[in-house]
């Protein structure tokens, strides 16, 4: 539930609690139909904030998921396509490339790195996987191991409390920038210079 909802959910309680206070505090006609009315009104605010708020969100998801999947609806930003997705992807990895070198230079790496880059893979990985199973299988290993570097590097900021944390003999980086430089050439190889 968001802000919004608990607010919705927080209101419609202290609207009912003011009916039931007024209902068992009265004795006129009058007060009691309004007492009656807060106590319906907060119950279906409370209704609207717990149930039907979640059902319309989750509702609206499932339209738009739909509409994207049959073509009725674009997405929001459009996908790259061909050479351009292999020219960003090349970028991206370069990117990581470097990233990876400078923190394997200072043999350790600082609390809060800055996570690598992944988000052109997740816009064009079934791009590639449609055009080349071999590249889509060199590419997702690279990227499979930055995901993994990031988890790792989360992970042990979470874990330990020095301001430098050091990579331990299991990272296999060494595999790692292999598998870049793989992906690297293989992206060349494909023309994405």
């Amino acid at each position: 539930m968001d802000t919004a909802e608990w607010g919705i959910a927080g209101l419609g309680s202290v609207t009912m609690g003011l009916g039931l206070t007024l209902l068992l505090a009265t004795s006129r006609e009058l007060w009691r139909g309004v007492s009656w009315f807060l106590m319906v009104g907060g119950l279906l605010a409370m209704v609207l904030a717990f149930v039907a708020a979640p059902a319309l969100r989750k509702l609206t998801a499932v339209v738009i998921h739909n509409a994207e999947q049959s073509g009725r609806l674009a997405p929001a930003v459009p996908k790259p396509k061909g050479k351009v997705a292999l020219l960003l992807l090349a970028t991206e990895l370069q990117t990581i490339r470097a990233s990876v070198n400078r923190l394997l230079s200072e043999g350790k790496f600082p609390r809060g790195v800055t996570l690598l880059p992944t988000q052109r893979w997740r816009e064009c990985q079934e791009l590639v996987a449609e055009k080349d199973r071999r590249l889509y299988g060199v590419l997702a290993d690279a990227y499979s191991r930055a995901d993994e570097f990031n988890r790792m590097t989360v992970d042990r900021a979470n874990l330990y409390v020095g301001r430098w944390l050091d990579f331990h003999p299991d990272d296999d980086l060494e595999g790692f920038v292999a598998s870049l430089d793989a992906a690297i050439a293989a992206l060349h190889d494909e023309g994405a210079d």
